[in-house]
């Protein structure tokens, strides 16, 4: 976390600042320059914002898999291998292989200490 206002995490070189709602503001303060890894379940991760501190993160389809009345989409962010998941309503229809614009809900997240793992 770079500063008190933003929580910017690194995937692959590549930064992406997600604003923090007020109330993690003051309680993530202290970690300022120190390593917090991000949480979110993947339903809180929307093909559109649902509000005002859901933060869009472009990735790269790797598959999608509908199931009934939503769909999960496996992603990359950035160069990384590491895949993700995200679960939508199954009207919306991803294009598989190609880039897409994801919104990361913070006001969902959870936070962790990154070398203990221990929630913050």
């Amino acid at each position: 976390m770079v500063n008190p206002e933003t929580l910017t995490f690194e995937v692959d070189s590549r930064q992406f600042c997600l604003l923090l709602p007020p109330n993690e503001r003051s309680r993530l303060s202290k970690f300022t320059n120190n390593g917090v890894t991000l949480g979110i379940r993947p339903q809180h991760i929307y093909a559109k914002p649902q509000n005002e501190y859901c933060h869009k993160i472009p990735v790269q389809v790797i598959v999608t898999e509908p199931v009934g009345n939503e769909i999960f989409i496996y992603f990359t962010i950035g160069n990384s291998t590491e895949q993700y998941v995200s679960r939508i309503p199954s009207d919306i229809q991803p294009p598989t292989e190609e880039m897409y614009d994801l919104y990361f809900d913070m006001l969902k997240g959870h936070f962790f200490e990154r070398t203990t793992g221990d929630k913050l």
